[in-house]
């Protein structure tokens, strides 16, 4: 079961970073369409964030294949999963941590910040308590 659960979410994972990989190395356009849907940001489309955002598309692209590996090999892929984890906690904590900066820089509300962190932090607490509970 836990095994599963923790395939399940590698699998998302995967998904997500597959997915936002694409757009963010095809258009800066779609990045911001999408980021804008998904977060409710503004992406301001100019040639040096263009190509910054490309190369973290190569970023989310190597992650989603990386994620996409874990959910298919877990026993072999633990470290990953570790990884993803940790990552996942990292993106958590910085939200609330910098939710000034965050908010103010994106123009998203307080509010909305932290339920984006604390569903951040949930999905890394159930992945390690899974890991931790047998299932890979």
């Amino acid at each position: 079961m836990f095994s599963s659960i923790i395939q399940v979410m590698m699998g998302l994972l995967a998904v997500y970073h597959l997915g936002i990989g694409v757009v963010s190395v095809s258009s800066i356009h779609w990045t911001a369409k999408v980021t804008g849907r998904l977060y409710a940001i503004r992406v301001k489309e100019d040639p040096q964030l263009s190509y910054a955002i490309k190369m973290l598309g190569l970023y989310a692209l190597t992650l989603g294949g990386l994620y996409a590996y874990a959910a298919s090999h877990l026993v072999s892929a633990r470290p990953i999963v570790v990884a993803a984890i940790f990552l996942q906690m990292m993106r958590g904590a910085f939200r609330l941590i910098f939710w000034k900066h965050v908010t103010g820089a994106f123009e998203i509300s307080p509010t909305r910040n932290a339920t984006f962190a604390i569903l951040i932090l949930m999905g890394a607490a159930l992945l390690a308590f899974c890991l931790l509970a047998g299932g890979a």
